[in-house]
């Protein structure tokens, strides 16, 4: 079991939406996934992802957010915790 960060419990919220949006099973979704290279996902899929997402939480995601998407789950939420946390957020 991994420990509890907010890196992990964001997966745990993003994975079921991860899933079902790329039609793919979760448990082949780790937070080290690459959204292109893993499932052949293209930017088109992203897109629909980050709405799929900001629908299901009722957030706005930042388009620097959706473009490091690509790259990974762990990348994605790795760079924006960074910048919260260089604001002196957290």
């Amino acid at each position: 079991m991994q420990p509890f960060t907010v890196e992990t419990s964001l997966f745990a919220l993003l994975r079921p939406v991860i899933a079902e949006r790329l039609e793919i099973s979760e448990d082949r979704i780790d937070i080290d996934s690459r959204f292109l290279d893993d499932f052949g996902a293209d930017d088109l899929d992203i897109y629909e992802l980050v709405y799929a997402c900001e629908e299901a939480f009722e957030i706005s995601i930042p388009d620097e957010v959706q473009q490091s998407l690509k790259s990974g789950l762990r990348n994605a939420t790795g760079q924006r915790l960074a910048k919260i946390r260089d604001r002196g957020m957290a």
